[in-house]
């Protein structure tokens, strides 16, 4: 034993036993490093590469976040854009997502707080019946 290691599988057992977890540092056993690194099951502890790799995950969660904020004003946007035109807009596809159908039901004059995607088409299709 002597060298760390960065676990890359989710668990592990060493040999006493413990269980370890995917991202703990371990010290394997000497006879076993080999064979863990070729089955990818470790990975040397750089610390370097670790900091480089907790910023290019810090980035990608950046980015995750910007994309989401973006879809959510674009989602918004266009269930504003269909809230504000004065006439009603088309029936949306049964596949729609949820707040398409809450704008559409919103343009209906369906009370729509509190209802879901099912409870809103159901409304819709009363208000047709009459």
């Amino acid at each position: 034993m002597g060298a760390k290691y960065r676990l890359t599988v989710n668990s592990w057992r060493d040999l006493k036993g413990v269980r370890h977890r995917r991202g703990d540092v371990v010290e394997p056993p000497e006879s076993d490093i080999d064979r863990l690194l070729r089955a990818r099951a470790i990975a040397p502890l750089d610390d370097e590469a670790a900091e480089v790799g907790s910023a290019d995950s810090a980035e990608r969660a950046a980015a995750q976040v910007e994309a989401d904020r973006v879809a959510a004003e674009q989602e918004a946007s266009r269930a504003a854009a269909i809230q504000v035109s004065s006439k009603v807009p088309d029936r949306p596809k049964m596949t729609a997502p949820d707040p398409v159908w809450i704008a559409y039901g919103t343009a209906r004059g369906v009370a729509v707080d509190g209802l879901d995607k099912e409870a809103i088409i159901a409304a819709v299709d009363e208000l047709d019946k009459k």
